[in-house]
């Protein structure tokens, strides 16, 4: 009889824990999420840069700026945005 208001302690404090775990799990997938979708940008990046130093049209500078400004642009700015709020 004094061992069940114990367990119910235990199983409290194993779901607390467990939900502190998922919390920081969850926070740490949101940050590589963020730092992954910056990597494959960069990577479309430098294949697009490659393809406009070959061909030297102006459309391919066209199109790699606006991919730069359009698609890296945005992950870059929440990366440092994050930094920034956080004050480093």
């Amino acid at each position: 009889m004094q061992n069940a208001p114990r367990a119910a302690v235990e199983r409290g404090s194993w779901s607390q824990a467990l939900d502190a775990f998922q919390g920081v799990y969850h926070a740490l997938a949101a940050i590589l999420a963020v730092r992954f979708m910056l990597l494959l940008a960069l990577c479309g990046g430098f294949f697009l840069a490659d393809v406009a130093m070959q061909r030297q049209t102006n459309i391919s500078v066209i199109v790699l700026v606006a991919y730069a400004v359009l698609v890296i642009g945005p992950p870059s700015f929440l990366e440092y945005g994050r930094k920034f709020v956080k004050g480093e």
